[in-house]
């Protein structure tokens, strides 16, 4: 998701509408960086708040039970729920801790399936009548590149209009955009 376009408009349209309203009532962290370049090494800092050098984590590593963790802090005060799509956020590696709910789908890129869990994530908020909740939702669509339909292309100032880009170092020389 590229960053500097989240509230932008072109052509007088916003970029995106949906985001922008979401952003009116939540958190906007405007100096964010990731600290590693895969989910779990990169989430753990998250949770962590320690580079991946500190806490150490890595594909078969388990979070050390004695290390700070985010929302074991926010546990107390909220509800505290997860919805991601990936065995990298779950339980048997510690990134569940201090959550009271965690729903795991199956890690994919298709484009489509971040649609199921946005709508678990609205489910849940109008099934529940929390007052004070902490929601964790994370999907891998987002990862692929995609191609929107036309009418989301045309705002763009400069639209692409590739199907593939070329993939050098890739098993596969092209990487098709899948439709979003």
């Amino acid at each position: 998701m590229r960053w500097d376009k989240v509230g932008k408009k072109t052509k007088g349209v916003a970029l995106t509408p949906n985001l922008n309203r979401f952003r009116e009532d939540a958190v906007t962290f405007e100096n964010a960086y990731a600290q590693a370049s895969w989910t779990l090494p990169s989430f753990t800092s998250f949770f962590t708040g320690l580079y991946e050098f500190n806490h150490q984590v890595t594909a078969g590593a388990v979070i050390d039970a004695q290390r700070p963790f985010l929302i074991e802090n926010f546990y107390p005060h909220y509800m505290t729920v997860s919805i991601n799509g990936g065995t990298w956020l779950s339980g048997k590696i510690g990134n569940s801790r201090g959550f009271d709910s965690c729903l795991l789908g199956s890690r994919t890129k298709d484009p489509f399936a971040a649609r199921t869990f946005f709508e678990k994530a609205v489910a849940f908020m109008e099934q529940n009548t929390v007052p004070d909740l902490f929601m964790f939702l994370h999907t891998y669509a987002i990862h692929a590149p995609y191609n929107p339909p036309r009418p989301f292309l045309l705002r763009l100032k400069n639209p692409v209009s590739a199907n593939t880009i070329p993939m050098p170092g890739h098993s596969s020389t092209k990487k098709t955009f899948p439709p979003l």
